[in-house]
């Protein structure tokens, strides 16, 4: 069972909405966890555990922009580059793993819903 039943914490979604995160969201749900999507810049949100950053949307940057210039952050992050992503997001992304919880998917992989789903629901890695 995952952590997930007991406790139904919310997965905050940096991106715009689209049918892509739309679907990811809808099986976040089905897995019992509720979502939150954030489609403004409004940088990193220091209440979050854990989230997804769509990475060809300003709102999906400026999030992981902002949690790059955090010393920590108690959160796991699930960032998705797309073919549309905006200039500079995988070194971002790179810098930023250096001292957070973070990993990254590309939207060409195989099952990319499940596997985004699989990686913010199972959390953070031992």
């Amino acid at each position: 069972m995952s952590e997930f039943a007991a406790g139904s914490p919310t997965v905050t979604i940096f991106a715009d909405h689209g049918p892509l995160v739309n679907e990811i969201a809808d099986e976040i749900r089905a897995r019992g966890a509720a979502t939150h999507t954030v489609s403004i810049e409004a940088g990193w949100i220091d209440s979050i555990s854990r989230a997804l950053v769509v990475l060809d949307s300003a709102a999906g940057m400026s999030a992981v922009r902002s949690l790059c210039d955090l010393d920590s952050a108690d959160a796991h992050v699930v960032a998705l580059l797309t073919e549309a992503s905006l200039p500079g997001a995988e070194d971002c992304c790179d810098r930023c793993a250096d001292r957070h919880d973070i990993i990254m998917l590309r939207s060409g992989d195989a099952d990319l819903v499940g596997r985004v789903v699989d990686e913010v629901v199972e959390g953070r890695r031992s």
